[in-house]
């Protein structure tokens, strides 16, 4: 096998895994990272709202496994890791300390939970499920409880 063979090979691999983009996500992340290191540009202070909502979207990022782009926010915002301990920011939130999902998660489900269905003029019964949420605890996100936006 020759070098360019070779090349082919573990390009086609690193693409089948999904790796190649993590790869290119890092070398990104690196270059912002050096380039940030050079400027040294104070950024603006955060809010006390603004602190909550980074915590909140870094919390999904790790969760999600977008953990490269979780670093790079945390960078860009001058945090270090989840700047706020997830059990402040469900207590905050009023969020069940029990439940193991990401905050935007049971957010989202939460409200979703608490809002009576709205129908369309094209809906079909079949489109709503009657059914409340399931426990927190125990569920997580399923594509049935999605809702789809028509352009």
């Amino acid at each position: 096998m020759n070098e360019e063979e070779m090349k082919a090979h573990v390009l086609a691999d690193l693409e089948q895994t999904g790796r190649l983009e993590q790869l290119r996500a890092k070398v990104r992340y690196e270059v912002y990272h050096s380039m940030a290191k050079e400027k040294a540009v104070s950024k603006k202070e955060l809010s006390n709202r603004e602190v909550l909502t980074v915590s909140i979207i870094s919390d999904w990022l790790n969760n999600h496994g977008f953990s490269v782009t979780a670093a790079q926010l945390n960078s860009e915002t001058q945090m270090g890791g989840n700047p706020l301990p997830k059990t402040v920011v469900k207590s905050e939130l009023r969020i069940d300390p029990s439940d193991e999902r990401a905050i935007l998660d049971s957010l989202i489900d939460n409200h979703l939970g608490s809002l009576p269905p709205q129908h369309s003029e094209n809906a079909r019964p079949s489109d709503f499920n009657p059914e409340p949420p399931q426990n927190p605890k125990n569920s997580k996100s399923t594509d049935s409880q999605m809702i789809f936006f028509k352009k």
